[in-house]
This record gives structure tokens, C-alpha cells and sequence, in this order.
């Protein structure tokens, strides 16, 4: 069987595949695959696949504006490495008068640092297919992919994973309020799960 040679596009690709830590696959590797191979269907984004914002036009943003764009960018890339904790810094004193709706974001990417520590041990006790690890997964998604993998967290439960992220759930509450404190609702929605 003869296969042609990869075009640069497919080299790149795949280089930036099999670069990708473990951690980042769930949240970025599904996404760089369908951006792949489908690229006119996803959104236009306006810095990067982490991008926080839809693309709006680029003049009607000031120079303020665009900084806190991409410093909350470069907290959604490098929130599980070491270079998060100066990142998170910096955002925690912005201020945000010029762009408050970016004010939201930021907020929910801060709770979910304050809890990132708790949600790595966890997801080393439990292990990847486990609550923890799409928790693991959340904290750098967008509102919009949030809401979706929360939707697909709940439809597994539901559908094939039995009682066991209800379990996960329930010692989630117990043993660990803050992470908990993220969502209350969506972790009662699964504990509240029977089959």
C-alpha cells in the first residue's frame, strides 16, 4: 500500500499533537483536531484556541482592552504550569474599567486557580476517567465549552458510568467545599442521580 507524503499543515498538526502534556488533551487536543479538520465550521476566535472572546473587530478595541485579553489568554494556556502563578498574580491586581465584561471571566478563572492544587491530588487519587479529571479539564474551557462538558459530564453519568461520578460527587462536598463551591448546583444535580 503506497500513502503520499503529509502536507506542512498535516506535519504541524501532528508535531503539535504529540507536543501536547497529558493534561492538556481533554481541553485542547479535541479542539485543535476538529479546528483541523473542519476549519470552517468553528468560530472565529480572537487570539488563540483559549481565547476568551469572540472575535469582534480589532480597531474597536483600545490598547487596554486588548492587554487583558491577552493576559487572560495566557492564564487559560499556562494555568497548569509554572508559569501560572506570576500570570494569575498579574490578573488578580488588574483592574478592569475598560473591559468589564472581561471582569466575569476573570473572576471564574481565579476561583478556578484557587482550587487547581486540590484538583490535580485529585485527579492522581481518583485517576483520568474520573470526576476530577474533567474537573481537571473545566477550569481552562470557555463559558460556552464549560456549559457543554458539564452537559456531558451529567449525560455520562446518566447514561454509562453508573453511580460512580455520583459517588465522586458526593465525596467532592464532603471532603473539599471549595471545589465544590464552583458549581454547587451542577454537583448536587449528579449527587442527586439514582439509576
Amino acid at each position: 500500500m503506497k500513502t503520499s507524503p503529509l502536507t506542512d499543515d498535516q506535519q504541524q498538526y501532528l508535531r503539535s499533537m504529540l507536543a501536547l502534556e497529558p493534561n492538556q488533551w481533554a481541553s485542547v487536543g479535541l479542539r485543535e483536531r476538529n479546528a483541523f479538520l473542519h476549519p470552517a465550521a468553528l468560530p472565529s476566535l480572537t487570539l488563540s484556541p483559549l481565547a476568551v472572546v469572540e472575535s469582534q473587530d480589532a480597531e474597536s478595541r483600545d490598547a487596554e482592552s486588548q492587554a487583558l485579553i491577552e493576559l487572560i489568554n495566557a492564564c487559560l494556556k499556562e494555568f497548569w504550569s509554572p508559569e501560572a502563578p506570576a500570570l494569575m498574580e498579574r490578573l488578580r491586581l488588574t483592574t478592569f474599567e475598560k473591559a468589564p465584561e472581561l471582569q466575569a471571566v476573570a473572576h471564574r478563572l481565579q476561583s478556578w486557580y484557587r482550587v487547581r492544587d486540590p484538583i490535580r491530588a485529585l485527579v492522581t487519587k481518583m485517576g483520568i476517567n474520573s470526576l476530577a479529571s474533567d474537573l481537571r479539564d473545566m477550569a481552562t474551557m470557555t463559558a460556552r465549552e464549560l456549559a457543554n462538558a458539564k452537559s456531558d459530564a451529567t449525560k455520562r453519568q446518566r447514561e454509562w458510568l453508573g453511580g460512580g461520578y455520583r459517588r465522586q460527587a458526593k465525596r467532592i462536598k464532603a471532603q473539599h467545599p471549595d471545589i465544590y463551591a464552583l458549581d454547587p448546583e451542577w454537583f448536587d444535580e449528579l449527587i442527586a442521580f439514582r439509576r
